[in-house]
Formats: structure tokens, C-alpha cells, sequence
């Protein structure tokens, strides 16, 4: 009925003489009325219809098309024509069609072209060709529609965006279609000349009268020269060109003919704006006539047909004509585009039809819809142009003179429908081999339904789509039936608009079809603004959802522009953790507060830099680089900052740009480089990684709020479902990308590791707090804790996990299969997927791993997945629970054993060591081999019934337990009425109320939205649950020992990272079920864990039996292994509930030098657990590593702790310490401790208290004196046994004089470098040995080229555990009794995982990388202490000379 308003208004006011402009808008506003629309969009959608660049060649060209005719150009040429073809018949009107032609390629647009010419042509045409009014404008509308098919055309560009294919064919492809038309329109003119007997002007002309013509005429004729030489000599765009004909047009009528007089310039320029006002008028109706057929579908009714008619190419051809040709009628050419080509492409792949081609022919048709009445924008443009009294024409005239036209054109069309060689002949010659990007091949009915081989190998991917599709029916919620428009920035191919349609095909399915979703990509309903499609979202119409990037909605608000922070995320896999929680929590907030709702954060991906000019490696090779970068004040001061020169222009503009060197590089993510085929023109591409963009999943506000409940969590539900496919499809491209530009365009990849990211990184240090003030100048109060909650670092980042590239070990090229029994989205899989890119980094792409999630390659079934492990086939490693495992071995439950493990940290301890050998050992007699065993977690309780706080609480409860013999027994014992059932049924028998309780780790409760049905949960830590990640054996054997050294630690990296991740998560899944589910957490301290653990007192033994009754001799050892306790177990400290001492709430910063795994950061978190639980969680501890909040400085880091800010607390060596005050330096006197006991002593005694006292006087309260140990000594020459070996040894040492000299007393080469540059260093022989404790050299992997290793004991370091002295102040002194308490606890626990590990280093270092050890009783010490007798006296002189009084009696204290 809409379409009906709309057409039918239309021509109610066309035959009432009402100007067209005028027609079009009144029709779409009759139209938008009916359909209860606000009026609001009127406004603008006609704004953004003419807001946009390239219009503005029209008021440029208008005006020289005056200047022209002022200025008397118009008349020379005229006058020149007439001497070369006046003697023929029609001469000036085939002048007509190929000026039209030649200044169609000056601006690319056919109204532009019309504006220009018109007023010049149109009058020579009737007064000196004899051609009818009608006829004249009716071809100078016609001629003008070729401007869309010779290049360069706009049209062009937006069909290869959408497809894919090469913007240089579509322009060679259109060069020989547009000179068709020319000449199909030249003997059009003929024709008429000789229907109507159009006598010759004029005799035919001497060769002087000619000259002479051309001559007064050059400087006329000169201009399209200058301007089409300019655009294709990359000196100015066409838009620039329309400018640049004014001003010439001004210079040649002032300065040459001296026909235009400064006083006619006022004319001049009212005319033309008269003129450039009624254009653009009938611009901006024809647009929101254009919008109201998109939105309501009128256009999308055509292509309909398709799909129940062409079965061939003649139908699907001759359909396709009929509905571009009238779609073109009505819709400008960029918006058929968008709307037609997703539709049609498909059709046309399977047919086999040259892409290319299909590309001309659609131009072609909708330039032929320019001048089709009624509606043909040509035409109307044409008769608007100001011509002499009795010239005018009227609509219904030049309708009827146009037909001749038309039929020449579409005879055109026809042909090169048929014969596609016309269009295709040309760029296949001038292509590159295998560069043509036109050719398909016809899909048979098997490929159509499959996909080609990309697409159908998704199953096993991560970007498969099969849990992107799975969503329940919900359609029992009472939905009220909507259609909802979605819109995004980008086309209809892109991801952007994947993720859409996604959302609509579960939101339809979940709700039975009352939700639907309508898909325009582009910002078609705002005629491609992008801010106005936000606005229209936040309005909520006619846009209802969207996908848009933080860089648009940054001209809302410029905090969005925090994601743009340069190095903020070290992975995709990074930037999916921090949005997906308190980070992107803090963006959701933001975007509330302008009334919309994100269902998820998306992905657009890292912005990569390309450029035309050089390799950009470091921060030099930025220097003075003109880049195009994205419109963001941000963005900009960072490529100021990294020397570049930045500007921003619309990215439409940017091919052209880079194409005429007026830009040499730009910064985008690869899909959207890669649309606009701007690998064509830059040869470099730099992978660095700087800049993020994301995608914010909205839905209108209003909208939201109006469903319930349950319906919210639908449609969150379908959202966080297609942002989790967006973001898989997005990343899942760039490897053929990259290929693609190496192979076919010659591109150099420059990858992350092969450029010196740390000069990029310094170069825009301190870029955070500039962006925080300028936030904070513009009022935004939040802009601190927002920046904070971005540039705090995750310790489960996946930069943590990393292996060098060991591409040398001469690896088979192999694809292994991971499985696993959790869905694609869970810790499970995310371990898989860690382990493909590491191992793939590792072997240089030879190894691949497919991850198949939900044991899909075994229909599900857990146990066959095993099985198919150990077969080798089609399974080759899989991440299984040890439940699922004791189904092929009991022995496998020892794990489940309750109360067995104090913490998951010592879980890691156990499961790391000896006990986790023994379950190795077993799983190696099935014929696997553990890489390492990952984390499921503690099975924790919920219920139906009541709060769980005593084993009283469990009697008679009815508790689904999982299917093992153990777990059966332990709940028999606590007295609950235990039943097993697969975990699919569960939620229905919960919510029937069938059984009334559950017991899993809270992911996988989460998962299956128990907690809905639940509402209370016991952290009760009592079973607990870890995964073995494994490969075949057979396959691990076919390795050397090389290779399989790089897989088990690839696995070990997997496995750290799948249980940092894992147990991320929980404290967010209990604060949302208890604010949105109302579910009662009960804490393990408010339960009386006694009374469970007396209950099953005994299984062990028990357990025992069971398995010696099955076979299992080892069964005692196993159990042993397992439950005897680690000394340096957590629970071995603890503090008192002292939260009755008024603590005030604060959060303190923890900082150390090391790393997030390092025994520095452990302390760090011990200290933070014990604080927390001593205050009642008044006091939290925020732990980071490696000086994050100092950019990794370190003296920095302990400033900071001075300062009080951003450091609260820290961890630092007496090394780092002496570079504010030497006398540190003391601890590091040589042979000064006999042992690590030894130092304990005399650290925790009278010497430990003068150094208190000094950090006292720079305003630090050291609460403890932690252990780094003593720095031995290796190298790569020889066995260092005495002094005498230690001669000339090029030994690298840490930067203090005390060190120095005493290197140099041994007779050492000794040099100071920076540690992350030492392995280096020692690999290439620039240095010979170095000296650091056990664990730092090992986390260097410095033994890999270090065949020797002295534990001689000499030097030793402490690590200063201490607090800002304000803070602590500022505490009673009941409270810093209680705070010195865990600080000593904590420095204990640091001290005892530190030595805790020498061993294990030591025997892995001889066993694996064939160090020879030298051990302390096994060199001559006395030689080492005789050469350094007398430095303690060195030392003191160096300090007294300093003005340090106290050195004596400090050396003293230490020594005596």
C-alpha cells in the first residue's frame, strides 16, 4: 500500500505542474505519513543526500559552464566545429555526444555533466545544429549518462567494493561499453538529421579557415586537456578538477579573450547558484524518494523474481536488465548497487557469468535509468538548465524525445550482455597473470549447495558457524511481532553485515518468527552517514540495531576513542578478554547513557599501515610519511608523535589519493584495505598491531526496556552470538589476504617480530595521560578510572604465551585435530586454539590444528573421542576431563578424591609435579602423551532447596552427580540422595524439580543457565576437575627429540593459558547471578568445611580398595602421591579475620620487575589474599607485573611506590634499589652469606633492620625481605672451577659499581646491557657468560646457549618488600600490626617457591640441554674469595666519599 501512496502522489502532483524537486519530496513525505514514520528523517535524509564530496563537482561545473559561455569559449568551439563537421549533417550534435563523453570522465557524474555542458551545447544545438529543443536537451541528458561507464567512475568503485573484484578491471573493463554508447548515440543523430532533412550550417571550411578556428578555440579546447591530463597524470582528483576549471575558466575569460569583466563576476556566481540550488534540490528529493523505496522495500519486490525464474544466463540476464533498468528509474546508481548486487552476485557465481562483466552491465542499465522517465535524474537536471526564452522544455517533450535514445542504449546493452568479451577483452589483456579477478566457474548443483572449499571447511575451524546457529525456542515469551532495521558502515560482503544476519537468523529462530530483521548495509537508511545512522539508532528509526565502529560513535563522544589507544591490546584474543569484561563493562555504560543497549563488542580488528614509499620497520622509517589516518584526534597525535604527516579525508577518497602519491600510506584493518583494492598501489604493509578498532552491537534503548525480562536475555543472548561469528569471521580472512596481496599484487609483509616495536611503543609513551586530559578538559570526570580499566594489564593475556620460531627443526607439513567436549566458546577449546597458533608460529606453518569443538568429529560422544585419540584418527590431540577418562581407567578419579587440593594454585603444584608424572605415566600406557594437564576447576554445589553451610544441609538432598563410582560414594557419605544423568537433561530435571541440586564448575553451570533454576550455589571447593591435553603417541614418536621438545611446550604454554583463562571468569559469573539471578553464594569461609571433610573421612582408603579389587597394584603409591601435602603449599600461610579493626576500603597497586608467573608476582598475590581476607575484603591488591604501570622502568616503579602513586606496593630488588642509594649495594657484597638460610638470618636480624631504616628515610615501610638468590655464573667457553678460568671471560653483570669491581678483580671482561638484550647477546658470542639467579635464567632460556653453570654462591639479592610510608601511616597501629603480619607471611612464601625450584631447574637443564653443573664443593672458592679480599674496605670508601657517614657500621653489621 506504501508503494502505492508513494507513486500515486507522485504523479497526482506531476499533472498538476508541480516542479519534479518538488514532486519527489512531497510523494516520499506522503508516503513516510501512511506509514507512521516520524517526519523527523525528512530532514535528514535530504541533508545527507547532497552532504556529500563528490557533489561537489555540480556547483563547480555549473559555474564554469557559465564562465565558459560568459567568457566566449562556448562560441570558439562552436565556431571550430563547425569548420571540421558543419558541412555534415548533425555535425554539432555529434560534438555533443563526445564532449558529453570526454567531460563524463572529468567528474564521473551524469548530472554534473549535464550542469556543465548544458548551457553551452544545448543552445548551439538548436540555434546552429537546427535540432528540436526536445531532441537537443533530450541528447544532452542522454550523453551525459555515460559518465557513470568511462572511468573513472564512482559506480565502479562501490561494485568492486561489494565483490571483491579489481577496481583496475572494472576501469579498463568500462572504457570500451562507454565509447558503444557514443557511438550508438552519434547514428541516433544521424537518423534524426536525416528524418528531419538538417541541412548543413555552413560550407565545408579551408584549411586556413580551420587553423585560424583552432587557434581562437585552442585555449577552449585546451581545458578538458589540462583537467583529464590532471586526473590521469595524478596531479588532482575530479573533484578537485570541477575547481580547477573555474579557476581556469576565469584566467582564459579575463586574462585571454577579455570577455568577462570583474564587475560581471556577481552575475556570475548568483547564476550559478540559482542554478546549483534547483539541482541540488531535485538531488536531495530524489534521495529521500530513493530512501522511502529502500525502507519499505519496493526496490527489494523486483528482485524477487530472480529466485523463481533464472535458471540460465539469457533469463538471468534478461530479468537483470529489466530490474536495473527499472530500479535505475528511481534509485541513484550507488544505492542499486547496494541493494541489488548482494542479491544478484550469487546467481550469477553459480552461472558462471565473468564478474567483471556483470559489474558493466549493471552500470550500464542504470546510466540507461538516468534519462528513463518519469523519474530520470539526466533529465531533470537537463531541463533545469537555464536556457533562452522559447528553448524551455517540459517533462512530457523531452520524455517522448528521449525514446530514440534510450532504444539506441539498450540495443547497446543487449550486446554487451550477450557477448561479454566486449567489456572483458581489454583488462584480461592487460592483466598480470592470474590477476584477472573477473573469471568464475559455473558451480554444479553440488557446489551451489556446499560452497566453494574455503566456506565448506569451516566445520572444523574456529569460525565455524555450527554454535554460532544454536539457540533455543523461546517463542512461548509472548513476542509481540516487530521488524527491527539493522545497519552498519560497511557492504553487504563485509562481517559487519555477517554479524547482522546472523542476529536475525536466531532472533527468528528463537522467537518463532515475531522478530525479524531487516539487513542495510552501508548506512543505507541514512544514504550512507555514518553518524546519522547512529543518531537514527538512538532515535530508534528507522534504525533499531546497528554495528558501527568506537571511531564513529568518538564524534559523540570522544571516550570511545579509548580503544584507540596505541599497544593497548597484544592480541585479538586480548582485546576479546578486556571487552568482554570490566573494560568493555565500563563502554556498555557510556553508550546507556545515549539510550542504547550493547548486546557485545565486535570486532573491526588491528588497523595495519601500508605504504607506496618504503619498508616501515621502526619509528625512523615514519619520518615525514604522509598518511591517511582515520578522523580521530587521538590517532592523530599518536602519527604525530611517531613523526609521520597525518591527514584525514573520507576513506572514499583515499584510492585516488594514494593512487596520485597525494597521500603514500594510510592505516586500516585488512578487510577494509582489501575491499578498496588498496593493495593495487601501496607495495608495503607493516603488521604492527598499534591501533584496534571494535564494533558496539546496539540496540535502540527504548526498544530493550520495552521486553521483559526473559526476553532481554534472548536477545543479549543472540547478540553475544553474533558478535562471538563476527568476530571469528573477521579474523579468520587475513592469512588468505595476505597471501593473496604477496602472490598477486607483490605486496612486502612486514611482520609484528621483524619490527622494532619497542621505538613505536617509547615514541608515544605518555599518549594515555595526554588523552586523559584532554578527556578531562572536556568535562568527562571518568576519564581516569575508564583509561585505567583499559591499560590495567590481564594476566591472562595471550601475549604471556609465546614460543620462538623453530622452523629450522625440518618439521613435516601435518594438520592435527583437536577435540574436546565443550562448545567452541569455552576455556577447553580456547586451549586448542592457543596450541594451533602456537605450534603453527613454532614450525613455520608446517603443523595446522583443526579445532572441533563438542566432540564433534565423534557425533558427540565424549568417550569415542578418547578413543579416536588413541586410534590416531580422526583425532590427533583432544583436551578430556579426568572424569571422562576414568571410563577407560578408574585410576583417573584419583583427581576427584574431595578435599584433595587446598587452592587451584595448588592444584597447579600438584598436577605439575610428581603427582602428575604418575598420571602421565598411566595415560602413556593407552598410548598418549600428556603435553600437561589443564584446569576444569572445583565442582561446585547449587540447589533448589535451601542454603548449603554444614554436611546437615546435604541429607536427603537429591544431587546430580557426574558418573563416578568416587563422586557416588563421597555424596552417599554426606548424606545426599545422589543420582546420575546426562548433564543435557539436567536443567529440565532441575527446573521440574526431578532432582534439586547439581554439583560442576561454574563455567559449565553458567553455560547451561542453571543458576536461573538455582538459586543457591556452596563454594565449597570439595571435588575438583582437571583436563588432560594430549596427543597420540605414535604421532609425538614420529618426532625428534628436538620437535618434541618445542610441542610439549607448546602444550605447557596451552595449558597455562587455559587455566589463567578459566579461572578468570568466576568472580564475574557470582556477581551476575547473584544481581541478576538473586542466586545466595555461600563462601567456603562461611562453611563449617569440617563437618564434610569428617564425612568422608576414609574414602581415600576406600578408593584404595576399589582399585587393588579391579587390578591396580600401584594404587597406594598413586593416592600417596596425591595426598601428601607440599610444604610450600598456600595453605601453609594464613592470617586471622581481623576485619573488626574499622579498615578504610581501598585498592593498592602491587608492582615487581618480573613477570605475571615470576615468584616476585606470586608474593605479590599471596600478599593481596591474605590482606583481603584479613580486612573482610576492605583491602584489595591489584598485582602487576614487569613495571606496567612504569612502562616497564623500573627505578621508575620504585619512584612510583615514593610517590604513592600509581604503586602502593612493590617487589624490588636491593640491585634496582642502589640506583637510588649505593648503600643497597651491601647485600651484594661477595661471599657475603654462607647460605639461602644464611641470608634469612641475617635479612630478617640487625642487618635487615638498617636497611628498613634507610628505605625508612625515603618514606618506604619495608614489610619483609623477600629472596631473588644468588647469582650464578655461566657461559659458553669452558668450566669455570677457579679463578683462573674466569680469565678475560666476556661476562655480562648487572649495572652496579660493587659488581663491576669485583668482575674485575676475578680478572672478568665484565659489560653491563640490559637483560632482555643478554640472550641475544650470549647467542651471537658478543658476550661469553653472564650471572643471574637459577629463575631468572631460565625464564630466559639463557641454558640454551650457555653450556656451562657455576654454583658458586658468590653474589646474592634480596627483593624489597615494601609499602608507600603515607599509606601506612595512616593505618592504627593495630592495623599495621595486622599489615606487617602479611607481609612477612608473604615474603616467607616468596622466599620458599623461589629455592623451592633450583633443583628441578638444574636436573631439566643437564637432562635437556646437556649443561655441565658445576657445583659450590666442587670449585676452588678460596681462589675466588682471595681475589676480592679487601672490597668491603673499597666499598665503604666509595660510600664516605659519597657522604654516606654510616657505611662503616652498616658494612659491619653484614660482615661480622
Amino acid at each position: 500500500m506504501i508503494s502505492a501512496i508513494l507513486f500515486l502522489s507522485f504523479f497526482v502532483f506531476l499533472i498538476l505542474g508541480i516542479p519534479i524537486g518538488i514532486c519527489l519530496g512531497l510523494s516520499s513525505i506522503c508516503a513516510i505519513l501512511y506509514s507512521g514514520t516520524s517526519l523527523t528523517i525528512v530532514a535528514t535524509n535530504m541533508y545527507s543526500g547532497i552532504s556529500k564530496f563528490l557533489l561537489l563537482a555540480i556547483p563547480f561545473f555549473v559555474l564554469s559552464g557559465n564562465i565558459m559561455a560568459k567568457a566566449g569559449i562556448s562560441k570558439r568551439l562552436i565556431r571550430f566545429v563547425d569548420t571540421c563537421v558543419g558541412h555534415k549533417k548533425g555535425g554539432i550534435a555529434i560534438v555533443c555526444v563526445i564532449v558529453a563523453c570526454f567531460f563524463g570522465a572529468i567528474s564521473g557524474s551524469g548530472p554534473a555533466t549535464v550542469a556543465a555542458l548544458g548551457m553551452v551545447l544545448i543552445p548551439a544545438m538548436i540555434e546552429r545544429g537546427g535540432f528540436s529543443a526536445p531532441f537537443s536537451t533530450a541528447l544532452m541528458a542522454t550523453s551525459s549518462s555515460i559518465a557513470i561507464v568511462i572511468p573513472p567512475s564512482i559506480a565502479f568503485v562501490v561494485y568492486a567494493s561489494i565483490t571483491g573484484v579489481s577496481i583496475a578491471d572494472m576501469f579498463t573493463a568500462g572504457i570500451v561499453p562507454g565509447i558503444l554508447m557514443g557511438v550508438a548515440l552519434v547514428i541516433v543523430v544521424l537518423l534524426e538529421a536525416k528524418k528531419h532533412n538538417i541541412q548543413p550550417t555552413q560550407k565545408k571550411a579551408t584549411a586556413k579557415e580551420r587553423w585560424d578556428a583552432f587557434k581562437d578555440a585552442f585555449w577552449g579546447f585546451l581545458m578538458p586537456v589540462i583537467i583529464l591530463g590532471g586526473i590521469y597524470g595524478s596531479i588532482f582528483t575530479p573533484t578537485e578538477a570541477a575547481a580547477v576549471s573555474v579557476v581556469y575558466g576565469l584566467f582564459v575569460g579575463i586574462f585571454i579573450y577579455k570577455e568577462i569583466k570583474l564587475k560581471d563576476l556577481w552575475d556570475l556566481m548568483v547564476d550559478s547558484a540559482k542554478t546549483t540550488g534547483g539541482i541540488m534540490l531535485i538531488v536531495a528529493s530524489a534521495s529521500l524518494f530513493s530512501f522511502v523505496c529502500t525502507k519499505f522495500g519496493i526496490a527489494q519486490a523486483a528482485s524477487d523474481l530472480l529466485g523463481s525464474v533464472a535458471h540460465n544466463q539469457f533469463v538471468f540476464l534478461l530479468i537483470v536488465n529489466i530490474i536495473f533498468l527499472i530500479a535505475g528509474c528511481f534509485i541513484d546508481a550507488n544505492s542499486a548497487m547496494y541493494i541489488f548486487i548482494p542479491i544478484m552476485l550469487p546467481v550469477c557465481k553459480a552461472l558462471g557469468y565473468d564478474l567483471v562483466a556483470f559489474g558493466i552491465v549493471a552500470t550500464v542499465n542504470l546510466a540507461i535509468g538516468q534519462v528513463t522517465p518519469p523519474v530520470g535524474v539526466n533529465l531533470f537536471v537537463a531541463i533545469s538548465v537555464k536556457l533562452k526564452k522559447g528553448m524551455e522544455v517540459t517533462i512530457q517533450q523531452i520524455s517522448k524525445a528521449v525514446m530514440p535514445m534510450i532504444a539506441a542504449s539498450v540495443a547497446v546493452l543487449l550486446l554487451i550482455t550477450y557477448v561479454p568479451q566486449i567489456s572483458t577483452f581489454l583488462p584480461k589483456a592487460l592483466a598480470k597473470d592470474g590477476a584477472y579477478t573477473g573469471t568464475v566457474a559455473a558451480a554444479t548443483n553440488s557446489d551451489t549447495s556446499s560452497g566453494d572449499g574455503s566456506d565448506g571447511s569451516t566445520a572444523g575451524n574456529s569460525s565455524g558457524n555450527e554454535d554460532y546457529n544454536d539457540i533455543a525456542d523461546y517463542s512461548d515469551l509472548g513476542w509481540e511481532e516487530q521488524t527491527w532495521n539493522f545497519t552498519c558502515s560497511t557492504t553487504e560482503t563485509s562481517t559487519w553485515a555477517e554479524g547482522g544476519r546472523k542476529f536475525g537468523e536466531l532472533m527468528e529462530k528463537a522467537t518463532g518468527g515475531k522478530i525479524k530483521v531487516n539487513v542495510y548495509a552501508a548506512d543505507q537508511l541514512t544514504n550512507g552517514n555514518q553518524s546519522e545512522g547512529i543518531q537514527a539508532l538512538m532515535n530508534g528509526d528507522p534504525v533499531q540495531i546497528s554495528m558501527h565502529s568506537n571511531l564513529i560513535y568518538s564524534a559523540f563522544d570522544p571516550r570511545f576513542n579509548v580503544v584507540s589507544l596505541p599497544f593497548l591490546f597484544d592480541s585479538v584474543e586480548d582485546a576479546d578478554a578486556k571487552l568482554d569484561g570490566e573494560a568493555g563493562e565500563k563502554l556498555k555504560e557510556i553508550l546507556d547513557e545515549y539510550g542504547l543497549h550493547c548486546m557485545g563488542i565486535a570486532e573491526n580488528g588491528f588497523r595495519q599501515l601500508t605504504n607506496s614509499k618504503q619498508e616501515v620497520k621502526t619509528v625512523d622509517d615514519m619520518k615525514n610519511l604522509k598518511i591517511r589516518v582515520a578522523g580521530s584526534n587521538l590517532l592523530m597525535e599518536c602519527y604525530k608523535r611517531w613523526g609521520a604527516d597525518a591527514t584525514n579525508m573520507n576513506w572514499s577518497e583515499t584510492y585516488t589519493a594514494l593512487q596520485q602519491k597525494t597521500v603514500e600510506g594510510q592505516e586500516n584493518p585488512l578487510p577494509a584495505i582489501d575491499a578498496a583494492s588498496v593493495q593495487e598501489v601501496q607495495p608495503y604493509c607493516s603488521m604492527w598491531n598499534a591501533i584496534y578498532d571494535c564494533l558496539f552491537f546496539c540496540i535502540n534503548g527504548d526498544i530493550y526496556n520495552n521486553l521483559t525480562p526473559e526476553q532481554q536475555k534472548v536477545v543479549d543472548e543472540a547478540g553475544q552470538k553474533a558478535v562471538d561469528y563476527e568476530r571469528a569471521i573477521n579474523r579468520a580472512g587475513d592469512d588468505e589476504i595476505m597471501d593473496r596481496w604477496q602472490n598477486e599484487n607483490g605486496v612486502k609483509i612486514t611482520k609484528y617480530e621483524d619490527m622494532d616495536i619497542d621505538s613505536f611503543k617509547q615514541a608515544v609513551d605518555g599518549v594515555d595521560a595526554w588523552y586523559q586530559k584532554e578527556l578531562e578538559t572536556a568535562g568527562y570526570d571518568d576519564a581516569k578510572d575508564l583509561i585505567e580499566a583499559f591499560t590495567k594489564k590481564d594476566t591472562s593475556s595471550a601475549s604471556t604465551y609465546d614460543v620462538e620460531d623453530r622452523s629450522d627443526l625440518d618439521w613435516p607439513e601435518q594438520t592435527w585435530n583437536f577435540t574436546c567436549s565443550t562448545t567452541e566458546t569455552s576455556t577447553w577449546a580456547e586451549g586448542g586454539r592457543k596450541f594451533g597458533e602456537l605450534i603453527e608460529k613454532a614450525t613455520g606453518g608446517k603443523i595446522k590444528v583443526n579445532v572441533y569443538a563438542a566432540d564433534q568429529l565423534t557425533n558427540g560422544n565424549q568417550s569415542e573421542g578418547i578413543q579416536a585419540l588413541i586410534d590416531g584418527d580422526p583425532v590427533q590431540i583432544s583436551m578430556h576431563s579426568n572424569l571422562i577418562y576414568s571410563a577407560f581407567d578408574p585410576r583417573f578419579n584419583v583427581v576427584s578424591l574431595p578435599f584433595l587440593f587446598d587452592s587451584v594454585e595448588d592444584a597447579d603444584a600438584k598436577l605439575d609435579g610428581e603427582a602428575g608424572e604418575k598420571l602421565k605415566e598411566i595415560l602413556d600406557e593407552y598410548g598418549l602423551h600428556c603435553m600437561g594437564i589443564a584446569e576444569n576447576g572445583f565442582r561446585q554445589l547449587t540447589n533448589s532447596k535451601q542454603e548449603v553451610k554444614t554436611v546437615d544441609d546435604m541429607k536427603n538432598l537429591k544431587i546430580r552427580v557426574a558418573g563416578s563410582n568416587l563422586l557416588m560414594e563421597c555424596y552417599k557419605r554426606w548424606g545426599a540422595d545422589a543420582t546420575n544423568m546426562n548433564w543435557s537433561e539436567t536443567y529440565t530435571a532441575l527446573q521440574q524439580k526431578t532432582v534439586e541440586g547439581q554439583e560442576n564448575p561454574l563455567p559449565a553451570i553458567d553455560a547451561a543457565s542453571v543458576q536461573e533454576v538455582q538459586p543457591y550455589c556452596s563454594m565449597w571447593n570439595a571435588i575438583y576437575d582437571c583436563l588432560f591435553f594430549c596427543i597420540n603417541g605414535d604421532i609425538y614418536n614420529n618426532l625428534t627429540p628436538e620437535q618434541q621438545k618445542v610441542v610439549d611446550e607448546a602444550g605447557q604454554k596451552a595449558v597455562d593459558y587455559e587455566r589463567a583463562i578459566n579461572r578468570a571468569g568466576d568472580d564475574e559469573i557470582m556477581n551476575r547471578w547473584q544481581n541478576e539471578n538473586g542466586v545466595k553464594i555461600t563462601k567456603y569461609e562461611d562453611m563449617d568445611i569440617d563437618s564434610f571433610k569428617q564425612a568422608v573421612d576414609g574414602v581415600d582408603e576406600w578408593y584404595q580398595k576399589e582399585l587393588e579389587s579391579a587390578g591396580y597394584d600401584d594404587a597406594k603409591d598413586l593416592i600417596e602421591a596425591f595426598t601428601k601435602k607440599d610444604t610450600s603449599s598456600v595453605s601453609t600461610y594464613d592470617v586471622e579475620d581481623r576485619s573488626d579493626l574499622d579498615w578504610p576500603e581501598q585498592t593498592w597497586n602491587f608492582t615487581c620487575s618480573t613477570t605475571e608467573t615470576s615468584t616476585w608476582a606470586e608474593g605479590g598475590r599471596k600478599f593481596g589474599e591474605l590482606i583481603e581476607k584479613a580486612t573482610g575484603g576492605k583491602i584489595k591488591v591489584n598485582v602487576y607485573a614487569a613495571d606496567q604501570l612504569t612502562n616497564g622502568n623500573q627505578s621508575e616503579g620504585i619512584q612510583a611506590l615514593i610517590d604513592g602513586d600509581p604503586v602502593q606496593i612493590s617487589m624490588h630488588s636491593n640491585l634496582i634499589y642502589s640506583a637510588f642509594d649505593p648503600r643497597f649495594n651491601v647485600v651484594s657484597l661477595p661471599f657475603l652469606f654462607d647460605s639461602v638460610e644464611d641470608a634469612d638470618a641475617k635479612l630478617d636480624g640487625e642487618a635487615g633492620e638498617k636497611l628498613k631504616e634507610i628505605l625508612d628515610e625515603y618514606g618506604l615501610h619495608c614489610m619483609g625481605i623477600a629472596e631473588n638468590g644468588f647469582r650464578q655464573l655461566t657461559n659458553s667457553k669452558q668450566e669455570v672451577k677457579t679463578i683462573d678460568d674466569m680469565k678475560s671471560l666476556k661476562i655480562r653483570v648487572a649495572g652496579s659499581n660493587l659488581l663491576m669491581e669485583c668482575y674485575k678483580r676475578w680478572g672478568a671482561d665484565a659489560t653491563n646491557m640490559n637483560w632482555s638484550e643478554t640472550y641475544t647477546a650470549l647467542q651471537q658470542k658478543t658476550v661469553e657468560g653472564q650471572e643471574n639467579p637459577l629463575p631468572a635464567i631460565d625464564a630466559a632460556s639463557v641454558q640454551e646457549v650457555q653450556p656451562y653453570c657455576s654454583m658458586w654462591n658468590a653474589i646474592y639479592d634480596c627483593l624489597f618488600f615494601c609499602i608507600n610510608g603515607d599509606i601506612y601511616d595512616s593505618m592504627t597501629p593495630e592495623q599495621q600490626e595486622v599489615i606487617d603480619e602479611c607481609g612477612r607471611l608473604a615474603t616467607q612464601y616468596e622466599r620458599e617457591i623461589n629455592r623451592a625450584g633450583d633443583d628441578e631447574i638444574m636436573n631439566r637443564w643437564q637432562n635437556e640441554n646437556g649443561v655441565t653443573i658445576t657445583n659450590y664443593e666442587d670449585m676452588d672458592i678460596d681462589s675466588f674469595k682471595q681475589a676480592v679480599d679487601g672490597v668491603d674496605e673499597w666499598y665503604q670508601k666509595e660510600l664516605e666519599g659519597q657522604g654516606y657517614d654510616d657505611a662503616k657500621e652498616l658494612i659491619e653489621t653484614f660482615t661480622k
